[in-house]
């Protein structure tokens, strides 16, 4: 069998992040498999260098409670997002985007990388507009980023039509909507307002399974009277 690697790639490779990134990207002397979310790709990687890069890997490898099944499931990391961020433990550096930032986001904090972390709020903050600013303050809120969450309702109270005519108002939690109307600083008529709020309702309703034409009562309840 042909071997994946060159014998001497040490040699070409001059640092110690260029040499981790060819045994990444080639498998070479890995310990540990994963896989994650629905995707059937595994992962392999190496104990030593996520150990050292994370509090959470260190324990999950070294400490009391260690696992020995492999691959380790992922479930709540998409393909794209887990692929960055292993190759940030392994270069520090990834390739982030608008689109994968906040996947990437999760399992930064969830594996306390905040580095990493910081990275990807650096990116979000730069991408907030009215069609994304509720998507992204969810998600502020959710990972406690507090100037994040102070920016995307700065972006609210400067364009608040806009923001809640975008597609990702009607995907917000409850919580948010209740922050949103405890704010009474918005430009927006009681009769925007009442619309969006409306269709908000009709969407919630949708994501539990309620059906407003049999249940009459179902958008008073959802909204709390």
């Amino acid at each position: 069998m042909a071997s994946r690697y060159h014998d001497d790639w040490q040699s070409s490779k001059k640092t110690v992040l260029q040499r981790n990134a060819y045994m990444f990207d080639n498998e070479l002397m890995s310990d540990v498999s994963f896989t994650c979310g629905k995707s059937s790709r595994i992962f392999h990687a190496h104990k030593y260098v996520l150990a050292t890069s994370s509090a959470v890997f260190f324990a999950m490898f070294y400490g009391n409670l260690t696992e020995k099944e492999f691959p380790i499931c992922i479930d709540d990391a998409e393909e794209e997002s887990f692929e960055k961020f292993l190759r940030f433990l392994y270069t520090d550096a990834c390739k982030i985007t608008t689109k994968n930032a906040i996947g990437v986001m999760y399992l930064a904090k969830k594996y306390l990388v905040s580095s990493l972390a910081e990275k990807c709020c650096e990116i979000l903050e730069a991408s907030i507009k009215p069609d994304n600013v509720f998507a992204v303050l969810e998600k502020a809120v959710q990972f406690d980023e507090k100037e994040l969450e102070a920016k995307c309702w700065n972006i609210v109270l400067e364009k608040p039509q806009e923001c809640v005519n975008a597609e990702a108002f009607c995907s917000i939690g409850s919580a948010t909507l209740n922050a949103f109307l405890k704010k009474e600083t918005f430009s927006i008529t009681e009769m925007e307002l009442f619309k969006v709020i409306l269709k908000w309702t009709d969407e919630e309703c949708g994501r539990q399974g309620i059906n407003i034409e049999h249940d009459k009562t179902a958008r008073r309840r959802i909204l709390g009277d």
